[in-house]
């Protein structure tokens, strides 16, 4: 029995390890071509201004009411509570919603589902984060061929 929890304890921190640098990787990749650092506006002088508490309480105002208006187009469909703000910093888009059940959400999303502020009834965050764990390691798998001469 003593061996069954040391186990499946063993199990956890492994799986927890591999969301994590799913998660780094993922949060660290070059962003996708269509979200592109020319669609970056540099803050104005006003911005500027700004008491660093009063930015950051105007940027995720900011936030929130952008993800709100793609949530109303359709274009913002998040896993988790609170949303994440990778996809919206990286795609313009989320649709971690969707992809919870497939491919799996972004690193941002997984990380969140580890921490229990998963937003969908029904999710095993175990089950997520094997499909994760795979997936991360089918592609490690492939890389390794593709080197291979």
């Amino acid at each position: 029995m003593r061996t069954d929890k040391v186990f499946a304890v063993a199990s956890w921190v492994v799986l927890l390890a591999a969301a994590s640098c799913t998660a780094y990787r993922s949060q660290h990749a070059p962003a996708p071509r269509h979200v592109s650092a020319a669609s970056t506006i540099a803050a104005g002088a006003d911005f500027r201004a700004l008491a660093t508490g009063d930015q950051l309480g105007r940027v995720r105002g900011e936030t929130a009411e952008l993800k709100a208006r793609l949530d109303a187009e359709g274009r913002y469909s998040c896993c988790v509570e609170p949303s994440c703000n990778e996809c919206l910093h990286r795609r313009g888009e989320c649709r971690c919603h969707h992809e919870v059940e497939a491919e799996g959400p972004c690193g941002e999303c997984t990380q969140a589902w580890t921490e229990g502020r998963g937003a969908m009834p029904g999710i095993d965050a175990r089950a997520l984060l094997l499909r994760k764990l795979n997936r991360l390691e089918a592609g490690a798998a492939a890389a390794d061929d593709r080197h291979r001469h």
